[in-house]
């Protein structure tokens, strides 16, 4: 029945699969939107937070910006790569479900 194809095993492969990819890009977006802040105010007010100060031990202004360069630019591969395996995962789900509507059909 389609109530046994809803909760059937491709079905929970999924939420599980998926649940740490979308908790994934959803904490990297988070701390994208941190970084970027930072990095707006430390080149535009000349205010570097604690934080990257700390971590690079200078207030020097390429020395930060660079700093926080990398760290956007991972955050920003981290998140392309949370959305691929998500695509991924909806395309495997689609197959599921595609295999599993035919063989009720059937």
């Amino acid at each position: 029945s389609s109530k046994n194809a809803i909760i059937g095993r491709g079905n929970q492969a999924y939420v599980l699969a998926s649940a740490s990819s979308y908790d994934e890009w959803v904490r990297n977006n988070y701390e994208l939107q941190v970084w970027q802040a930072y990095l707006k105010t430390g080149t535009e007010q000349k205010h570097w937070a604690k934080e990257i100060i700390r971590r690079t031990r200078r207030r020097d202004d390429i020395i930060n910006t660079r700093f926080v360069q990398k760290k956007i630019n991972r955050l920003t591969t981290d998140i392309t790569r949370a959305c691929a395996t998500s695509s991924e995962l909806q395309i495997q789900l689609s197959t599921y479900w595609i295999q599993t509507t035919s063989e009720l059909a059937n």
